[in-house]
């Protein structure tokens, strides 16, 4: 019997209106699988500590030998990005409904914030607790 469901939050629960990847590839003269390939392949820098998110990505363009300029755009094309993020609100709900059935909810992310600050966030944009 199924006892509990876990969410990933960010691309799921709070989504973007638009492919900021995508934009940070075009920029690079790349393809966003290409990019998000040599991404994931250093993310784990970030997860553990050993680098910033922000150093992660610099590592990532300058594989794709970016300049400063073209580093520069990528961070304003995902800094601009965040304004466009948006609740799934049908998922939100979804989620309050299990909830209410007593199912145990988890909430995923990798966001390398301080994870219960990150957590009570998610929970106050989505009013489930």
């Amino acid at each position: 019997m199924i006892k509990a469901v876990a969410f990933d939050y960010g691309g799921v629960i709070e989504k973007e209106e638009r492919d900021a990847m995508q934009e940070v590839a075009d920029l690079l003269c790349t393809t966003k699988e290409d990019f998000l390939k040599v991404y994931f392949s250093l993310n784990h820098l970030s997860n553990t500590g050993k680098k910033t998110a922000r150093e992660v990505l610099i590592l990532a363009a300058e594989k794709f030998n970016a300049s400063e300029d073209q580093i520069y755009h990528m961070f304003s094309v995902l800094e601009n990005s965040r304004e466009t993020r948006k609740l799934n609100l049908e998922l939100v709900e979804i989620i309050k409904n299990l909830k209410n059935k007593n199912y145990r909810i988890g909430l995923l992310s990798n966001a390398s914030v301080n994870s219960s600050f990150t957590s009570q966030l998610c929970c106050e944009r989505t009013n489930v607790e």
